[in-house]
C-alpha cells in the first residue's frame, strides 16, 4: 500500500533496549492531496527507516509504502501504519 501526500509533521523518537538489543522508532504525519485531504500519521521502526525521516523535509511531497498491522491489547484493538519505504519526490 502507498499514500503520496505532504510531509507536514516529525513524531518524537523513542529508543531503548530488549532481548534482541537496541531499537529506535519514529513516526511522521503525510497530509494527503486531493478535495479532501486527511492527515495520516506513519510509524517508522529500525534505525534504517527512522534515518529516511530524519532526512525528509517539510512540506515536500513524499511517497510512503507502509503495511497496516493491528494488535489487540485489553479488549481494544489498534492499528500502526509501518512504514516500509518513504521517497521524497522533487
Amino acid at each position: 500500500m502507498n499514500v503520496i501526500g505532504n510531509f507536514i509533521l516529525t513524531l518524537p523518537e523513542v529508543s531503548g533496549v530488549s532481548d534482541k538489543g537496541e531499537w529506535v522508532r519514529g513516526g511522521f504525519v503525510v497530509e494527503t492531496q486531493g478535495t479532501y485531504p486527511k492527515k495520516v500519521a506513519f510509524t517508522a521502526f529500525g534505525e534504517e527507516k527512522v534515518s529516511m525521516v530524519r532526512d525528509l523535509k517539510e512540506g515536500g511531497l513524499v511517497n510512503v509504502e507502509f503495511m497496516p498491522e493491528s494488535r489487540e491489547y485489553g479488549g481494544k484493538w489498534y492499528t500502526d501504519l509501518k512504514v516500509t519505504n518513504i521517497k521524497q519526490n522533487q
